[in-house]
Formats: C-alpha cells, structure tokens, sequence
C-alpha cells in the first residue's frame, strides 16, 4: 500500500469534495486539480499509466490509475 506523505496530499480548499477535482502523483509531486476528462485523455494518450497513482476528495488514499473506472479501456476496474 502507498501512503503519500502528508506534506504532499493535496491541499484542502474548503467546502464540499467536487467530482471533478482529480489528482495524480508524477512520483514526487501531486499534480491537480485536473478534471476527469482530462485524466482519461492523459492515461489514452500514454502520459499516465495504469500505476500512475491518483487521488480524488472522497477517496480514502492514493490508488493506481487501473482501479478507476473509465479511465482505460476494455479493463475490469475495482468500483470507487
């Protein structure tokens, strides 16, 4: 299991989680936050990859891009 380091957890804005506000770990820095859309053209053009790790507000830590689902093609994906 990957913990991210607190210092690098994604900065809470305030008010409500909104769908769209997505995140994804380069290794080193979280990058966001990038709408859904956004992710699945990055992962279909190869910038992301199925372990790409990535965070949303209502989820309980970082998870690897191929347990989300919609974000790659023709794949089983854990439901979040």
């Amino acid at each position: 299991r990957y913990d991210e380091p607190s210092s690098n957890r994604p900065i809470d804005k305030g008010g409500p989680p909104v769908a769209s506000e997505w995140y994804y770990s380069d290794g080193s820095t979280s990058i966001g936050p990038l709408p859904f859309a956004t992710l699945k053209r990055m992962c279909d053009g190869g910038e992301l990859t199925k372990d790409t790790l990535v965070w949303k507000p209502d989820f309980d830590g970082w998870k690897p891009a191929r347990q989300v689902a919609g974000l790659f093609a023709a794949q089983k994906a854990v439901e979040v």
